[in-house]
């Protein structure tokens, strides 16, 4: 009879220490990314366009933690804008992750052409008409139905201007530029574009790109 009770007792305080460590040390939380019954929707570059408010190309320069981990935000150097107007030559969009939750993901040093949505001046949000599709490869052949797409020539950001240097004996380069003369390199320039020399300052020679 006692041998029945210590069981007893031992297998109660054996469940309760269970439970107790379950809700001291719960489970980490896991994320699958499932696909929809059947398979993903096959969209195109162009549905993709339409669907989204803003579309651009750039590099991504920077990434953070967003609001909620594991969201990140990319910071980008916008190369020219395809769809939604122009805006500035910096830009944030948030919405990037881990394929687990069904998000693209984009590293510092790629190009890609973005699709977001809001304003560019004030933040971006970056769009999915599906799952993984918020970027597409920079190449020229995604840009092309890109600009098919929109139905127009894409556009610079504002503020695109290429600073050379002086070549001449006694005045130096102007590689001492701050954080707030950020412009875009030559090496930026989307093909098709050109340089009109429009002025010549201290810093040498002032280059607005037009197409």
């Amino acid at each position: 009879m006692k041998r029945r009770l210590f069981l007893s007792a031992l297998i109660v305080y054996i469940l309760a220490l269970a439970v107790a460590l379950f809700f001291a040390n719960p489970p980490a939380p896991t994320c699958a990314c499932t696909p929809p019954p059947g398979s993903l929707p096959d969209y195109t570059v162009a549905d993709r366009t339409n669907a989204a408010e803003v579309v651009l190309e750039g590099t991504v320069i920077a990434l953070t933690d967003a609001d909620y981990y594991p969201i990140m935000k990319a910071t980008v150097k916008v190369h020219q804008y395809f769809k939604g107007g122009s805006g500035p030559v910096i830009v944030t969009i948030t919405g990037f992750g881990p394929s687990s939750l069904c998000l693209s993901w984009v590293n510092v040093g790629e190009r890609w052409v973005f699709y977001a949505t809001g304003n560019p001046s004030s933040g971006l949000e970056a769009h999915y008409l599906s799952q993984f599709d918020a970027v597409d490869p920079a190449d020229p052949q995604t840009i092309a139905e890109v600009i098919a797409a929109v139905g127009q020539d894409p556009v610079l950001p504002f503020g695109y201007y290429v600073y050379l240097p002086v070549i001449s004996v006694g005045e130096p380069a102007p590689y001492n530029l701050k954080a707030e003369d950020l412009v875009l390199q030559p090496s930026d320039i989307p093909s098709g574009y050109e340089l009109d020399r429009m002025s010549r300052d201290r810093l040498g020679f002032h280059m607005k790109c037009y197409r």
